[in-house]
Parts: structure tokens; C-alpha cells; sequence
């Protein structure tokens, strides 16, 4: 159990766990207080965060029956995991309770790398793992970092090298992102060498057929995440225990977005007193969900479809967003497609891409920018 120095999400150490126990009787007293599954049909369940692997397979397996019975056909059940920290009878045990996705953490197979991000795990921990499951045949993605401290391109290339020998059917690629004064950002590579690393990242991982279908994920044809998608595609999703983050689109006219407090002892007085756990909340408002609904079309390869976005919001007019758009189209960012079922679909270039931050920030929406539609 480690803490990674470039993570911001909720972690504790060794000597700050609450008692693992403990917590899984929480999460299920929420489970049940809330009660947001009763009209729902679950798709896809996540396990994330930390290292969910190493709670007992017999409390994983409650959770998973639990929620069985909103299941729809063959949702899709993900484990995140920490390489070396299962078995292959392990593995297996976990694919019985019915977990067919997983998620190993492997960063990248560089040993001073590793040690530099906190990673406690070894190369041959995340080789060790990544033979299992293929040699299983399982379902399974993995995480791959660049732009570390100290990384060279031809650091990356070997990462590259043995990831092209295994032919995962999905990596998720994710370049570091900090903030300004974080410690890591010394001895990072430049912007054009990052920008190197991104292209050679999409060149060797289609050499084996695994395609880029979002900003930071490429799969095999069949193998995205159906859990992801759901965040990029505008569907409701419902989050449970310590920090977890909601979305329920239904709540209102746009939508609400709300999250579990972080600290534990809040978590669970918050649950001991059957008051709703999550610790801030907000209804969004009409430019708020539009953007968000921009921007996370266009992270997709599928990129944005125009007739969806007028049939959500009713737009009669949107000369504001055309604008925008073509704007970013002589820029050579996004580009446009038209077909005899839509009237257009704007979608990144591969320019755009690289430069999601400027695409987004030019596609943010305040009241006044549309007042119209107020």
C-alpha cells in the first residue's frame, strides 16, 4: 500500500486505514439509505480508487450481489488493481464472483521511474500480471503514464516495445497533469517532447490494432470501456463510498452533480446519523450543462453530433457555438463531417488532440455568451 506522489485522489497510508471492515458496513448502510438503484438499470460497476483488490473477495462479493439484481444483460463488472498484489488463483476467484473487467495500474515498466512516483510495485510485478491475464483470456486494461520527471523518449519507447509484445485490448494513456507548483513538475520533458511521446504512443499501440477512441484511451475493436463511456456520454451515474462523485441528470432541468466528503470520520458520522453522505452538491445550470456536454463529446474520436446537442437543449439557434467552432476549424483543431442522418459532427483533428486544453477553454459558456436560450 503506497501513497503516489503525482495522485490527487483520496488515499490513506498503511497507519491511516480505517478498519476495512468497518468501512464495508458503512458502504452498504449507504447503499441502502440512498437508494438510487430502484428505477435504474446498473450497466456498468467500478471498483476504483486505491486498492480495491485488497479488500476480502468475501465483501466484494456482497457488493457485487447487492447490486445484481439492477443489473441489466452482461453489464460490465471493472476491478482496479495494484500490480503484485494478486494471484492467479486470485484472478480467477475474482472472475467467479463476477468481476470481467480489469484494471492493473502499471505506469510504466521503468524501475527508477517507478521508484520516483512512489510505485512500490516492480516491472516484474506488472509482467507477472499482465501474463496471467492474457494467458486467462480476460478482459483488461492498463495504465500507462508519460511526461514523468526524468522520462526520455526513448524511456517511453521501451514501455512501448514491451506493451506491443503483450497486445493488451485496452490502455488508458494518460500524460502527468499537475499543478503549477507541484514538486513533480521539475525535470519534466518539454511541451514538444511530451507532444513527441503522444504521437509515438498512438503510432505503436495501432500497430496491434489498439485505436484511439478518446483523448487517453485506445482499445482493440469491442474492448472500451463501457464505464468510462457513460461519464463522455451524458449518462447518469451514481458513486458510493469516500469521495465518490455522483451525476444525475434527471435531478432538475440539467442535471446535479454531487460528491461524498473525503475524511472518514466525516463519512461516517454522516452515515451513523442516516444523513445524506456527500458533502457538496450543485445543480447545473443550462451554460453549464452545455458545455459539459461539448466538451465531453469531443473527447471522443465519435466527436460531437449537432442534431443531439439541439435535441437536448432545443436549440432553435446556436450561431454562438458555430461560430466558436469554425473558429477552431481555421485553426486546424476540429474538423466537420456531414452525412445524410446528421446535419454535421464536429470532431478533433489529430492537431487538436494534442491541444485539448485551448479547444476546451475557447468552448467554455457563461450565461451572458447565450443568453438566447434563457
Amino acid at each position: 500500500m503506497q501513497k503516489c506522489h503525482y495522485c490527487d485522489f483520496v488515499k490513506y497510508g498503511v497507519s491511516e486505514l480505517p478498519p476495512i471492515e468497518d468501512y464495508f458496513k458503512l458502504l452498504f448502510t449507504e447503499l441502502k439509505q440512498l437508494k438510487l438503484l430502484k428505477s435504474q438499470s446498473v450497466k456498468s460497476l467500478y471498483f476504483g480508487g486505491g486498492t480495491p483488490s485488497l479488500a476480502s473477495k468475501k465483501d466484494l462479493k456482497r457488493v457485487v450481489d447487492f447490486i445484481s439484481s439492477y443489473f441489466c444483460e452482461d453489464p460490465e463488472i471493472t476491478l482496479e488493481i495494484n500490480p503484485g498484489t494478486l494471484t492467479k488463483n486470485d484472478f480467477t476467484e475474482l472472475s467467479s464472483i463476477g468481476f470481467n473487467r480489469f484494471s492493473l495500474g502499471v505506469q510504466t515498466f521503468n524501475e527508477r521511474l517507478l521508484k520516483a512516483c512512489g510505485r512500490l510495485h516492480s516491472s516484474d510485478d506488472s509482467l507477472r500480471d499482465l501474463h496471467v491475464l492474457s494467458t486467462l483470456d480476460y478482459n483488461f486494461s492498463m495504465d500507462l503514464l508519460f511526461g514523468l520527471p526524468g522520462q526520455s523518449v526513448a524511456d517511453l519507447t521501451k514501455d512501448l516495445k514491451i506493451i506491443t509484445s503483450i497486445k493488451p485490448p485496452h490502455v488508458s494513456s494518460y500524460n502527468l497533469t499537475l499543478s503549477k507548483d507541484h514538486r513533480f513538475n521539475e525535470n519534466r520533458p518539454s511541451d514538444d517532447i511530451q507532444i513527441k511521446m503522444m504521437e509515438l504512443i498512438n503510432t505503436e499501440l495501432l500497430s496491434f490494432g489498439c485505436k484511439k477512441y478518446e483523448v487517453s484511451n485506445f482499445s482493440q475493436s469491442g474492448f472500451e470501456s463501457q464505464h468510462n463511456r457513460s461519464y463522455w456520454e451524458d449518462k447518469s451515474y451514481f458513486g458510493f463510498g469516500i469521495g465518490a462523485h455522483s451525476y444525475d441528470k434527471n435531478f432538475s432541468k440539467w442535471g446535479k452533480r454531487y460528491w461524498n466528503t473525503a475524511h472518514y470520520e466525516k463519512y461516517k458520522k454522516c452515515i451513523e446519523s442516516e444523513k445524506r453522505s456527500y458533502q457538496g452538491f450543485e445543480v447545473l445550470k443550462l451554460h453549464e450543462s452545455l458545455t459539459d456536454l461539448i466538451h465531453t463529446r469531443l473527447r471522443q474520436v465519435s466527436g460531437l453530433n449537432i442534431n443531439s446537442l439541439k435535441e437536448k437543449f432545443n436549440l432553435t439557434s446556436w450561431s454562438f457555438l458555430e461560430i466558436k467552432l469554425n473558429e477552431l476549424k481555421k485553426e486546424g483543431l476540429l474538423h466537420k463531417n456531414k452525412d445524410e442522418f446528421t446535419e454535421s459532427i464536429w470532431s478533433l483533428t489529430e492537431e487538436g488532440f494534442k491541444k485539448t486544453n485551448l479547444v476546451f477553454l475557447k468552448l467554455c459558456f457563461s450565461k451572458d455568451d447565450i443568453k438566447e436560450l434563457y
